[in-house]
């Protein structure tokens, strides 16, 4: 007799979580706001993420930390906060993820009835 496993959860390389599909809506919600593509926004996080700071166009992005495989990003204009968040590392390194933020239509919200306040709320 044979027995199907069953696991719990999302299935391996099927997707992203919950958790990384905030983080997408919001990169795409802040890129529209400061009228940046989406694309060049996470390029400019990947670089801040190696080199420690990046700047794409008025938006300054810094690497403040890397705590526990999650750093966190100051972005910046001028000198006012535009934004600060983490961004795990796995999302980081995913290439996935980059042709997941270039092919999502900004008329298809990734989470239903939330309103896209940062990546963790």
């Amino acid at each position: 007799m044979i027995r199907k496993l069953y696991l719990r959860g999302r299935p391996r390389g099927v997707g992203h979580s919950s958790r990384d599909n905030r983080t997408l809506e919001y990169l795409s919600v802040l890129a529209s706001k400061y009228g940046i593509i989406a694309e060049e926004l996470f390029k400019t996080i990947v670089s801040a993420w190696q080199n420690g700071s990046a700047k794409c166009h008025e938006l300054t992005v810094k690497c403040r930390m890397k705590n526990h495989n999650h750093p966190v990003f100051l972005i910046t204009r001028g000198y006012a906060v535009a934004a600060q968040f983490p961004v795990p590392e796995r999302i980081l390194e995913d290439a996935g993820f980059l042709k997941a933020l270039m092919t999502r239509k900004e008329s298809e919200p990734l989470t239903r009835g939330r309103n896209p306040v940062g990546p963790n709320g």
